[in-house]
């Protein structure tokens, strides 16, 4: 009697349930990415999914919070803001004073503005981005302090070099610091011959000047501009006149080498 013959099964013919149960243990990087189909299945998996596995990922021992959790669960791209809820609802026992006290804001937020990408792509980041961060935010105190300026303020200098205004106030609003890796995002604004934008990193948006015995109050600048004076020759180079002459009244004198370059 001839044996019946059965067809041969794919991994993807497995029930949704055991497919997810299984990248759950393995912490696949590349699973979801061998076909079409199983990056379609996983792209639809569910938000307690998401959260689930991301806090595997995270956690090396199911009793043990590293005390960088929020940072890392950030750094994962699965991680949304209905994600994120779900995180804190299933952590909401961990006392935050065994965190660090502060939430690393990731890179991966920030890499979509770039402006050598696709206008429809950087529009759809900044317009995500805003909310998620303000989410984010609103998770305090469970989800630390938002810290700005991790990977030396590599938020505020790709902000800068996409041009997106909102975003910028956004980020100085909340402790965003433009001397981070010598003045970089003041220098990507003057390579731009941006002058408002360079006035608004140095500066800051200063409230209403006070005035006493009829003298205007000083507010101080963000940047000492003295202290980077990389920043002269640069926009020298550029030749943006408006900027050198705002950077001379900031105490920056031309070097002749600048001048000589020029």
């Amino acid at each position: 009697m001839q044996e019946r013959a059965f067809p041969a099964l794919n991994f993807t013919d497995l029930p949704l349930e055991l497919i997810y149960e299984i990248q759950m243990f393995a912490g696949s990087e590349c699973l979801p990415y061998t076909s079409r189909l199983l990056r379609a299945i996983f792209q639809n998996a569910p938000s307690s999914y998401r959260a689930q596995y991301i806090m595997r990922r995270v956690m090396s021992h199911p009793d043990k919070w590293p005390i960088d959790f929020y940072s890392r669960v950030l750094r994962f791209p699965l991680c949304s803001a209905a994600v994120l809820d779900l995180i804190c609802e299933y952590s909401a026992s961990v006392e935050t004073w065994t965190l660090n006290g502060y939430t690393d804001v990731p890179k991966r937020l920030f890499r979509g503005l770039n402006s050598a990408g696709n206008c429809k792509e950087r529009r759809k980041s900044i317009d995500e981005l805003l909310p998620f961060l303000r989410h984010v935010m609103s998770k305090a105190p469970q989800v630390p302090t938002l810290n700005i300026n991790a990977h030396k303020g590599y938020a505020l200098s790709m902000a800068v070099h996409g041009g997106f205004p909102a975003l910028i106030h956004f980020l100085l609003e909340n402790g965003a610091d433009p001397n981070q890796k010598e003045a970089l995002a003041v220098n990507v604004a003057i390579r731009q011959k941006d002058l408002a934008m360079v006035r608004l990193l140095v500066e800051g948006s200063h409230p209403t000047p006070v005035y006493n015995n009829a003298k205007r109050r000083k507010c101080d600048d963000i940047v000492d501009c003295k202290k980077f004076p990389d920043l002269l020759k640069v926009a020298v180079k550029r030749d943006a006149r408006d900027i050198v002459r705002y950077l001379k009244s900031k105490g920056l004198s031309p070097e002749l080498s600048s001048i000589w370059e020029v």
